[in-house]
């Protein structure tokens, strides 16, 4: 993200079983160049008792996106989801797609998530984009973040972030 603010790292969370660790980098609106408000986060959480735990975090997030799968409207707004899986990227991958348009603007989140044997990647970008007069956004006549190029971009930091994990003999052995 070119005209993002310097990167934000997450404290990183450190239990008996696992480890966390995530960063984000925004480009906020107002900024030279940027017409919505836009952010890119990228976490890993790494299992240290095996597989089976980073299998059933997939599973979990992999489940809740299918379910998320379709078009609903409502009072908010109408929400549009896919969950399509991704091939040869990790042990298991999918992406998700994501956008929300309601009487405050549009939304947009592409993410990526990835199990690499016991570690769980997720990438995700967010893009916000408001009609004039709503709030004190940029305005742009732009959907925030199409799925076309957010899902391509999300895929691309997944795939990586993955290869840097698996070129590491240690980041993902226990």
């Amino acid at each position: 993200m070119p005209l993002s603010d310097p990167p934000v790292p997450d404290k990183d969370a450190k239990s008996a079983d696992e480890r966390y660790a995530a960063c984000s980098w925004a480009e906020r609106p107002g900024l030279a160049g940027v017409q919505a408000s836009r952010r890119l986060e990228v976490s890993v959480r790494l299992h240290l008792e095996g597989v089976t735990p980073a299998k059933a975090e997939y599973d979990a997030a992999w489940s809740g996106a299918r379910t998320m799968e379709g078009t609903s409207k409502g009072a908010p707004g109408s929400l549009r989801a896919e969950a399509p899986v991704l091939l040869r990227v990790g042990d298991q991958a999918f992406a998700q797609h994501l956008t929300l348009t309601g009487p405050l603007g549009q939304s947009g989140t592409a993410a990526a998530t990835v199990r690499l044997r016991n570690a769980v990647i997720t990438v995700r970008f967010r893009a916000t984009a408001s009609p004039a007069g709503k709030d004190a956004s940029p305005k742009t006549p732009e959907a925030p973040l199409d799925k076309a190029n957010g899902r391509a971009a999300a895929e691309a930091a997944a795939r990586s972030a993955t290869a840097a994990l698996a070129a590491c003999g240690t980041c993902l052995s226990r």
